[in-house]
């Protein structure tokens, strides 16, 4: 009886980790702006080649450079756009954005914001939060045409 409560139970855990495996700890500091974040990372992950596109043409940098930062410094899709869009905020390039993010990785997007300048419950802080609730609607909203 016990085995089979374990089997059970073994069986129910396994069907949740696969949620669990495709969300990301962004650590912004705003529980609804990580989940918008891992909304966007999913959508952007199902068309990464149009996702890229259009961040190439709303933030002005190659799509190579793109997907060199992609690879190469292993972010994942809604990473990348938090890069472009704290730097359009802040003033600063996405390279430097990069660096900071280098320097503060295992703190989380939070402590990148905010080392950008960007302080949580700023009118910054929630541009941030619109801009990427508008990008995660348009990409679902594409999905579904």
């Amino acid at each position: 009886m016990a085995r089979h409560f374990l089997v059970a139970v073994l069986f129910l855990v396994s069907l949740g980790l696969p949620l669990a495996a495709q969300t990301v700890a962004f650590k912004s500091g705003d529980a609804g702006l990580d989940g918008t974040l891992n909304s966007l990372n999913l959508q952007a992950k199902a068309d990464l080649g149009s996702f890229t596109v259009q961040l190439s043409a709303d933030y002005g940098v190659k799509q190579s450079q793109l997907q060199v930062w992609l690879s190469a410094e292993k972010l994942q899709p809604a990473e990348l756009y938090l890069v472009l869009e704290l730097g359009r905020i802040a003033g600063k390039p996405p390279a430097a954005v990069i660096e900071v993010y280098k320097q503060n990785k295992g703190k989380g997007w939070g402590a990148v914001a905010r080392a950008m300048g960007i302080k949580p419950g700023s009118a910054e802080f929630k541009a941030l939060k619109a801009s990427a609730a508008a990008r995660d609607k348009k990409l679902k909203a594409k999905k579904k045409k």
